[in-house]
Order: C-alpha cells, then structure tokens, then sequence
C-alpha cells in the first residue's frame, strides 16, 4: 500500500484556497481526505497505471455542502485536478509532501 500527501491550492472564484490532499493506494483503488475550507472529507476512486486520477466525495464550505467528481494527473511530484461539482467548475494543483 503506497500514501501519498500534497499540499494543494484551489482556484475559487473569491481567490485561493489551501489545503491538503491525502491518500493510500492499493492496485489502483484509492481512499483519501481532501481537507479544505476547514473541514476533512474522505474520498474514493481510482489511480491508473499512467498515473490518472479519478475520485468522488463531497466538500463542506462555509455555505453549503456539495458532491463532487475530480479527475486528473499526477507527474512527478506534482498533481492537477479539476473538479466538477453540482454548479462548478474547479482546478486543484499541488505539491507531494514527505510522509
């Protein structure tokens, strides 16, 4: 079982908003924690052999809670996502952390 952690930026329409997204990896299926807007929620999906990355789970802001889709790529030490959620359209980026 391989972990992996990043410290990820999401562009949102007020601004930029930091957090950290978590994971364990094990043939290709992943359970995570996206932490942003001061709460952790956990997520699921799955991990390719190219290094694309599809997940689901929901976030919880200040104003309301949504589900989400997130799909993207890891390269290198580095991960993009973007995030579709129930009325938007968000971009992640990060950076691998040290475990």
């Amino acid at each position: 079982m391989k972990e992996r952690k990043y410290n990820i930026e999401m562009t949102v329409p007020i601004g930029i908003r930091y957090g950290t997204l978590s994971f364990t990896e094990e043939n290709g299926i992943l359970c995570g924690m996206l932490e942003l807007f001061r709460h952790s929620e956990p997520f699921e999906g799955t991990l390719g052999e190219d290094d694309t990355i599809e997940f689901v789970g929901k976030m919880v802001t200040l104003r309301h809670t949504f589900c989400y889709k997130a799909k993207g790529k890891i390269i290198n030490t580095k991960i993009e996502l973007e995030v579709w959620g129930e009325r938007n359209h968000f971009f992640i980026s990060g950076e691998e952390v040290q475990i």
